[in-house]
């Protein structure tokens, strides 16, 4: 993936979230809300995200422990069919915060050693999703605080709000790949 392709795709996720809850705050919200414990969306999201870390465990090279990758295929496909299993609340949560970290990692081996001052943009927001990523996984419960939060207030500017934030950095990073 070169840095202009994780650019587009970064540039347009944030730029698509944003818009989404930009003009549809209530919708979304309610969305999120419903997800958090649905059964249906927990195997939508954490089932694709364990298979792409064991992806990757199993595809380990030698200087990264390539010697233990059985070892480690097998432990941490134990750990998501218990967690899938015995797990059931903010499963969803957690998989979309395993994709987030995993996708963090293609973008920035996209970014690494790139010359250009306009990766410093994507960076900074990957760095924020890793950041964000990890304290949602470890605590997801905060994220359902989070959205109860947002839907007590009844105007939507906090949502809206979020989401032009949202929509302007994608529209930043999206602008970066003409410099």
């Amino acid at each position: 993936m070169t840095l202009s392709e994780a650019e587009l795709i970064f540039g347009t996720i944030f730029l698509l979230l944003g818009t989404a809850f930009l003009c549809f705050p209530a919708a979304c919200l309610k969305l999120l809300h419903s997800g958090m414990r649905s059964q249906t969306v927990n195997y939508a999201c954490f089932v694709p995200a364990v298979s792409w870390f064991l992806w990757h465990i199993f595809h380990l090279r030698e200087s990264d422990f390539g010697q233990y990758k059985v070892f480690f295929f097998i432990f941490f496909a134990a750990v998501g069919l218990i967690a899938l299993l015995h797990l059931r609340d903010f499963l969803s949560i957690r998989g979309i915060c395993i994709f987030a970290l995993l996708g963090a990692n293609e973008l920035l081996q996209a970014a690494y050693m790139e010359e250009t001052a306009s990766r410093l943009w994507m960076v900074f927001g990957i760095y924020f999703t890793i950041l964000l990523s990890i304290y949602l996984g470890t605590w997801p419960y905060r994220f359902r605080d989070f959205i109860d939060w947002f839907r007590e207030k009844k105007d939507f500017f906090y949502p809206r709000f979020l989401g032009a934030l949202l929509a302007i950095y994608g529209c930043v990073v999206l602008a970066t790949l003409f410099w």
